[in-house]
């Protein structure tokens, strides 16, 4: 126990200590670094490894001493850097370098080097003015000029340095308008809105005049989508011009009349029994298409409901089985503002049943008796029993297919089949139920037969009716 006790006290003396001897690497680390960058004239670095190793051992006398001779060099080194910036009128990098200078300058007096240098504060408000003055004058040229992509790089370049000095703000708003309605000319829509109107809004004086802009883009888009009949993107380019300008011309109306060309309305006529099962099966597959694809709730297609198509078939003496042929198709589409019709068939339902098959099974249960001495002692016996299977499976086949209205073809068809099988498991046997293994058990009282075909062929049919109303609602969606 002592010996145990004795290891956690070295472990946690280790931990306490770990951190002091990393900070010590720490600040030898940097030293060494800035021993390195100094070799390699990168003075800058040098003095910052320099200050990092002072951060970490304030009182480190090598790094104070290196300091006090690397200082003079990397500030020798950044103002010459700054000097050649402005040189190139760069003048955004040599106002930064400036400010570099300043606060590296702050950082060696906090550790005792004080250096001689030019009046910084002074320095930094002349750079900021040249740079002002260079990139307005040179935004203003290419305003005049006409060439709004490089003013807006240059009046941006004079808000970096000084804010919106003078007019800046209002000549980019209008060198965005301008390249905005270059695009516009030539119904370049999207690069119109998003690459400039939309971006002007940030030095808009008056948001109400570019919000207009914006709507009118909008509205020249979506008036030209919906004439070229792309009523669906019509529709919701209509909405972004009344997002931005609510009420805007005559958006509204517009709006409408686009989502009315959308609109795709389809009937689902009853389908077709081609087996010999009942017709309740095909009235069921048509209805489930029917909710189905009624519920996935489309916004540009409107589903006929079975009392609407009841009327039609009725009206115009269709039969029930679902048949359209490519002239009354034609007719009924535009007397019922009908697009499209879904036709079927339900092309089969087959039904198998196995007749009931066992396996004899044994299990092996302990039980305690008396020997002839009337002593209890443990015995093993083997318990026979049967366990029964019956199954059974039902086939189903089915297709639909979409005809045009408006041209009396089929345009899309697909066939469909599942198979739905129910088995039933059971055990007979005539003695205690806790003879039997603890997972039979529950056999002794359970069905005899499969579920019934009836049953089957409705489960059949609704998997039947969600895969193909997934196929419809993909196809219209």
């Amino acid at each position: 126990m002592p010996h145990i006790l004795d290891k956690k006290r070295r472990y946690i003396a280790l931990l306490l200590v770990l951190p002091l001897l990393v900070t010590s690497c720490a600040h030898k680390r940097a030293y060494k670094k800035a021993m390195a960058f100094e070799e390699e004239g990168r003075f800058v670095e040098a003095a910052e490894q320099d200050l990092r190793a002072l951060n970490k051992k304030h009182d480190y006398d090598d790094a104070k001493n290196h300091l006090k001779n690397v200082a003079p060099k990397a500030y020798q080194q950044l103002l010459t850097r700054a000097e050649d910036l402005q040189a190139t009128s760069k003048w955004i990098e040599a106002i930064e370098t400036y400010r570099q200078i300043e606060n590296l300058d702050n950082r060696f007096q906090s550790h005792g080097v004080v250096l001689e240098t030019i009046d910084l504060s002074s320095r930094i408000a002349w750079a900021r003015e040249q740079g002002r003055d260079h990139h307005y004058t040179s935004a203003e040229r290419n305003f005049e000029a006409g060439d709004y992509l490089r003013a807006i790089a240059e009046y941006r370049m004079v808000t970096v340095i000084a804010g919106y000095y003078l007019d800046t703000k209002e000549k980019l708003w209008r060198s965005y308008v301008e390249l905005g309605n270059q695009k516009l000319t030539v119904q370049e829509f999207q690069a119109a809105i998003e690459s400039y109107y939309m971006p002007a809004l940030e030095y808009a004086t008056d948001m109400e005049a570019t919000n207009r802009l914006i709507a009118e883009a909008y509205y020249q888009w979506a008036v030209k989508l919906a004439s070229e009949g792309n009523n669906r993107r019509a529709y919701e380019t209509f909405g972004r011009t009344l997002e931005a300008v609510q009420g805007y011309k005559d958006a509204d109306q517009r709006q409408e009349e686009a989502f009315e060309e959308a609109l795709q309305r389809v009937a689902i006529l009853l389908f077709r029994n081609s087996t010999p099962y009942g017709g309740q099966y095909s009235s069921l597959l048509t209805d489930q298409l029917i909710n189905k694809c009624i519920n996935a709730n489309l916004q540009y297609v409107v589903f006929a409901t079975r009392s609407h198509l009841d009327r039609i078939i009725q009206e115009y003496e269709l039969t029930a089985a679902g048949a359209v042929d490519p002239s009354t198709a034609m007719e009924i589409g535009k007397l019922e503002g009908i697009n499209f019709f879904i036709t079927g068939n339900l092309t089969q339902i087959s039904e198998q049943t196995t007749s009931p098959s066992f396996v004899e099974r044994t299990h092996k249960k302990t039980v305690t008796v008396r020997d002839s001495t009337g002593k209890e002692v443990k015995k093993t016996e083997t318990i026979y029993y049967r366990e029964y299977t019956s199954r059974r499976t039902v086939q189903i086949g089915a297709s639909y297919q979409i005809v045009d209205a408006e041209t009396g073809r089929y345009i899309r068809g697909e066939d469909f089949s599942e198979r739905i099988v129910d088995e039933a498991r059971w055990v007979r046997y005539q003695g205690s139920v806790y003879d039997l293994p603890e997972n039979k058990r529950g056999l002794l009282d359970a069905a005899t037969e499969p579920k019934s075909a009836d049953m089957l062929i409705n489960d059949g049919i609704r998997l039947i009716a969600e895969k193909m109303s997934q196929k419809i609602i993909r196809y219209y969606r």
